[in-house]
Protein backbone atom coordinates (compact mmCIF):
# COMPACT_ATOMS: atom_id res chain seq x y z
CA UNK A 1 0.00 0.00 0.00
CA UNK A 2 2.85 2.30 1.09
CA UNK A 3 4.23 1.64 -2.45
CA UNK A 4 1.35 2.22 -4.48
CA UNK A 5 0.83 5.53 -2.29
CA UNK A 6 4.70 6.57 -3.27
CA UNK A 7 4.44 5.18 -6.83
CA UNK A 8 1.00 6.89 -7.45
CA UNK A 9 2.68 10.29 -5.93
CA UNK A 10 5.19 10.80 -7.93
CA UNK A 11 4.22 9.54 -11.12
CA UNK A 12 1.18 11.84 -10.77
CA UNK A 13 3.48 14.88 -10.34
CA UNK A 14 5.75 15.26 -13.44
CA UNK A 15 7.54 18.33 -11.37
CA UNK A 16 8.07 15.74 -8.52
CA UNK A 17 9.64 13.03 -10.51
CA UNK A 18 11.98 15.35 -12.56
CA UNK A 19 13.46 17.04 -9.13
CA UNK A 20 14.13 13.36 -8.17
CA UNK A 21 18.03 13.37 -9.10
CA UNK A 22 17.84 9.29 -10.52
CA UNK A 23 20.35 8.04 -12.28
CA UNK A 24 19.26 5.78 -15.82
CA UNK A 25 19.02 2.83 -13.97
CA UNK A 26 17.09 4.11 -10.72
CA UNK A 27 15.05 6.03 -13.03
CA UNK A 28 14.48 2.13 -14.90
CA UNK A 29 13.46 0.47 -11.45
CA UNK A 30 11.50 3.49 -10.76
CA UNK A 31 9.78 2.73 -13.68
CA UNK A 32 9.37 -1.21 -13.52
CA UNK A 33 7.74 -0.40 -9.79
CA UNK A 34 5.15 1.40 -11.58
CA UNK A 35 4.41 -0.81 -14.14
CA UNK A 36 4.48 -4.09 -11.74
CA UNK A 37 2.20 -1.98 -9.58
CA UNK A 38 0.01 -0.82 -12.52
CA UNK A 39 -0.34 -4.62 -13.97
CA UNK A 40 -1.07 -5.95 -10.24
CA UNK A 41 -4.22 -3.32 -9.79
CA UNK A 42 -5.08 -1.18 -12.91
CA UNK A 43 -7.90 0.56 -11.71
CA UNK A 44 -5.75 2.48 -9.48
CA UNK A 45 -5.51 4.88 -12.32
CA UNK A 46 -9.61 4.86 -12.62
CA UNK A 47 -9.99 5.45 -9.17
CA UNK A 48 -7.73 7.79 -8.40
CA UNK A 49 -8.99 10.13 -11.79
CA UNK A 50 -12.44 9.63 -10.18
CA UNK A 51 -11.47 10.79 -6.94
CA UNK A 52 -10.39 13.94 -8.41
CA UNK A 53 -13.69 14.40 -10.34
CA UNK A 54 -16.74 16.74 -8.86
CA UNK A 55 -19.56 14.87 -8.00
CA UNK A 56 -22.82 15.67 -9.68
CA UNK A 57 -25.37 17.88 -7.79
CA UNK A 58 -27.61 14.82 -7.47
CA UNK A 59 -24.78 13.50 -5.45
CA UNK A 60 -23.66 16.39 -3.60
CA UNK A 61 -27.80 16.83 -1.95
CA UNK A 62 -28.70 13.46 -1.82
CA UNK A 63 -28.42 13.20 1.36
CA UNK A 64 -29.70 16.30 2.45
CA UNK A 65 -32.99 16.02 0.46
CA UNK A 66 -33.64 12.70 1.64
CA UNK A 67 -32.94 14.05 5.60
CA UNK A 68 -35.44 16.79 4.66
CA UNK A 69 -37.73 14.73 3.15
CA UNK A 70 -37.68 12.30 6.99
CA UNK A 71 -38.61 15.09 8.41
CA UNK A 72 -41.23 16.75 5.98
CA UNK A 73 -42.34 13.41 6.76
CA UNK A 74 -42.36 13.20 10.71
CA UNK A 75 -44.16 16.71 10.64
CA UNK A 76 -47.05 15.96 8.07
CA UNK A 77 -49.66 15.34 10.19
CA UNK A 78 -49.36 19.39 11.80
CA UNK A 79 -47.80 20.83 9.20
CA UNK A 80 -50.42 19.98 6.72
CA UNK A 81 -53.58 19.84 8.75
CA UNK A 82 -56.40 21.93 7.80
CA UNK A 83 -57.11 24.47 9.75
CA UNK A 84 -59.13 27.91 10.38
CA UNK A 85 -55.83 30.10 8.83
CA UNK A 86 -56.30 27.55 5.46
CA UNK A 87 -57.83 28.76 2.66
CA UNK A 88 -59.15 26.60 -0.96
CA UNK A 89 -60.12 22.89 -0.68
CA UNK A 90 -61.84 21.95 2.33
CA UNK A 91 -60.70 18.47 1.18
CA UNK A 92 -57.93 18.31 -0.36
CA UNK A 93 -55.05 16.22 -2.51
CA UNK A 94 -52.43 18.67 -1.99
CA UNK A 95 -51.38 20.99 1.08
CA UNK A 96 -49.21 23.64 0.91
CA UNK A 97 -48.07 25.31 4.09
CA UNK A 98 -46.44 28.81 3.54
CA UNK A 99 -44.79 30.18 7.11
CA UNK A 100 -45.38 33.66 7.12
CA UNK A 101 -44.03 36.52 9.57
CA UNK A 102 -45.30 39.95 11.44
CA UNK A 103 -42.40 41.56 9.32
CA UNK A 104 -41.96 39.83 5.91
CA UNK A 105 -42.24 42.35 3.24
CA UNK A 106 -43.08 39.62 0.35
CA UNK A 107 -45.36 37.43 2.58
CA UNK A 108 -48.94 39.34 1.40
CA UNK A 109 -47.86 39.07 -1.68
CA UNK A 110 -46.95 35.23 -1.63
CA UNK A 111 -50.56 34.41 0.12
CA UNK A 112 -52.47 36.37 -2.61
CA UNK A 113 -50.95 34.54 -5.45
CA UNK A 114 -50.94 31.45 -3.44
CA UNK A 115 -54.58 31.73 -3.26
CA UNK A 116 -54.92 32.88 -7.29
CA UNK A 117 -53.19 29.54 -7.53
CA UNK A 118 -55.71 27.37 -5.08
CA UNK A 119 -58.81 29.58 -7.13
CA UNK A 120 -58.22 27.38 -10.19
CA UNK A 121 -56.82 24.33 -8.21
CA UNK A 122 -60.09 22.44 -6.91
CA UNK A 123 -57.86 19.70 -4.92
CA UNK A 124 -55.27 22.61 -3.58
CA UNK A 125 -55.33 24.01 0.40
CA UNK A 126 -52.95 26.33 1.37
CA UNK A 127 -52.33 26.48 5.16
CA UNK A 128 -50.87 29.65 6.50
CA UNK A 129 -48.39 28.58 9.37
CA UNK A 130 -46.63 31.16 11.80
CA UNK A 131 -42.97 31.60 11.43
CA UNK A 132 -42.68 32.91 15.22
CA UNK A 133 -44.12 32.95 18.07
CA UNK A 134 -44.68 36.21 18.59
CA UNK A 135 -48.51 38.00 18.87
CA UNK A 136 -48.00 40.13 15.68
CA UNK A 137 -46.97 36.84 13.58
CA UNK A 138 -49.99 35.16 14.82
CA UNK A 139 -52.05 38.40 14.34
CA UNK A 140 -50.49 38.67 10.70
CA UNK A 141 -50.95 34.87 9.92
CA UNK A 142 -55.31 35.20 10.64
CA UNK A 143 -55.31 39.24 8.69
CA UNK A 144 -53.37 37.20 5.62
CA UNK A 145 -55.73 33.90 5.83
CA UNK A 146 -59.11 36.61 5.57
CA UNK A 147 -57.85 38.61 3.33
CA UNK A 148 -56.96 35.32 1.05
CA UNK A 149 -60.61 33.82 1.66
CA UNK A 150 -60.57 32.13 4.94
CA UNK A 151 -64.13 32.19 6.63
CA UNK A 152 -62.66 33.04 10.28
CA UNK A 153 -59.33 32.73 10.45
CA UNK A 154 -58.23 32.40 14.48
CA UNK A 155 -54.71 33.67 15.39
CA UNK A 156 -52.18 30.36 16.34
CA UNK A 157 -52.04 30.69 20.20
CA UNK A 158 -48.80 27.94 20.66
CA UNK A 159 -45.34 27.68 19.52
CA UNK A 160 -46.18 24.55 17.30
CA UNK A 161 -45.24 26.03 13.55
CA UNK A 162 -42.46 28.28 14.87
CA UNK A 163 -41.04 25.30 16.73
CA UNK A 164 -41.68 23.27 13.10
CA UNK A 165 -40.00 26.64 11.73
CA UNK A 166 -36.88 25.94 13.34
CA UNK A 167 -37.10 22.23 13.54
CA UNK A 168 -36.87 22.66 9.22
CA UNK A 169 -33.77 24.56 9.41
CA UNK A 170 -36.08 27.17 7.47
CA UNK A 171 -34.56 30.72 7.68
CA UNK A 172 -36.56 32.88 5.60
CA UNK A 173 -40.02 33.64 5.02
CA UNK A 174 -41.94 33.63 3.52
CA UNK A 175 -41.31 29.89 3.34
CA UNK A 176 -43.32 27.06 0.96
CA UNK A 177 -43.53 23.68 2.44
CA UNK A 178 -45.01 20.67 0.24
CA UNK A 179 -44.87 17.08 1.48
CA UNK A 180 -41.45 16.44 -0.72
CA UNK A 181 -39.65 20.13 -0.43
CA UNK A 182 -39.34 23.37 1.11
CA UNK A 183 -38.60 26.57 -0.74
CA UNK A 184 -37.18 29.42 1.20
CA UNK A 185 -38.07 33.47 0.19
CA UNK A 186 -40.78 34.85 -1.89
CA UNK A 187 -41.05 32.40 -5.54
CA UNK A 188 -42.92 34.32 -8.37
CA UNK A 189 -46.44 32.15 -9.05
CA UNK A 190 -45.53 31.19 -12.53
CA UNK A 191 -42.68 28.98 -10.43
CA UNK A 192 -44.57 28.04 -7.81
CA UNK A 193 -47.71 26.40 -10.03
CA UNK A 194 -44.61 24.32 -11.58
CA UNK A 195 -43.79 23.09 -8.55
CA UNK A 196 -47.09 22.50 -7.70
CA UNK A 197 -47.54 20.25 -10.93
Amino acid sequence: MIRAAICLTLAASPVAAEGLEMSPEARAAFGAEIRALLLDDPGIVANALDRGRAPDAATIYAEEAASDKAMLSEEAEALFAVTSTGFGAAEPETVLAIFVAADCPDCARAVEEAAAIAANRPRLRVELRAADSSAATAARVAELAKLAGAANPVPPQNRGDADRFERLGLDAVPAYVLPDMMLRGWIPATVLGRYLD
